[in-house]
């Protein structure tokens, strides 16, 4: 879910177990910032953070992710990945471009309805590698 109202990136622990191995957990740093309320008012349960590579076909964008594990969406990019890539959100053509250190990509875009809010989602399903 890309989410230019959510100040931070956020990842499920759900999400991380299955991306990695149980042989190999992931490495967790201390999240130490304020706690997170949710749009609804809620309060996010942050584990810790943990930096992924997402990428979109040959271009990979690394990532600091705050990990919760109470999060509705097992993925969320939030404005702090958005900023970092420069990234340009065009409603009109239905594409998200993001420019890393050394390459661009133009990554199409498609809406979801989910209830009585609507969501930006990628229109391909992306593997975070572990």
């Amino acid at each position: 879910l890309i989410d230019s109202g959510a100040d931070v990136s956020l990842v499920t622990s759900e999400l991380l177990h299955k991306i990695f191995s149980p042989t190999t957990p992931p490495s967790l740093l201390p999240y130490l910032g304020p706690a997170l309320s949710t749009v609804a008012g809620g309060t996010l349960d942050i584990v810790g953070s943990i930096s992924l590579p997402l990428s979109w076909r040959q271009h990979e964008f690394p990532a600091n992710f705050l990990v919760c594990r109470n999060a509705t969406t097992p993925i969320l990019v939030g404005t702090d990945f958005l900023l970092t890539y420069n990234a340009d959100l065009s409603v009109r053509k239905r594409e998200m471009t993001l420019c890393g250190l050394k390459s661009m990509a133009c990554i199409p875009l498609h809406h979801k309805a989910a209830g009585a809010v609507r969501r930006v989602v990628p229109r391909r399903s992306y593997l975070v590698p572990g």
